[in-house]
């Protein structure tokens, strides 16, 4: 499980970060969202990269690779995309759980 870990993390990480660039060559870094202090992405340009692009694991180098725009601004893209997010979250809190229970375990 350790090593799932860590591979997930090291996928996150890299898929972030092309992410970010990716989000300056389309021109999302122009999104009011990012310089609005009530919005969620507020000076969070990765993170609103990560959750409008979609990023693909090729087979056989296991890199991500860029795939296009996750949604085309159709109501039932936008409901897909939250779906995503919510389960993204999920994912987050098992994650979380899981370095805590192996916190734990060093301590024992």
């Amino acid at each position: 499980m350790k090593q799932n870990l860590v591979q997930y993390k090291d996928l996150k990480a890299k898929v972030m970060e092309k992410a970010g660039k990716r989000a300056i060559h389309e021109g999302l870094d122009k999104d009011h969202r990012l310089t609005d202090p009530k919005s969620e992405y507020f000076n969070k340009i990765e993170q609103y990269a990560f959750d409008h692009l979609a990023y693909y694991q090729c087979q056989g180098c296991k890199d991500p690779y860029y795939g296009g725009l996750k949604s085309c601004g159709n109501p039932a893209d936008q409901r897909e995309a939250q779906e995503q997010r919510l389960r993204e979250e999920e994912e987050a809190k098992v994650i979380e759980e899981a370095k805590v229970a192996e916190e734990e375990e060093k301590n024992i």
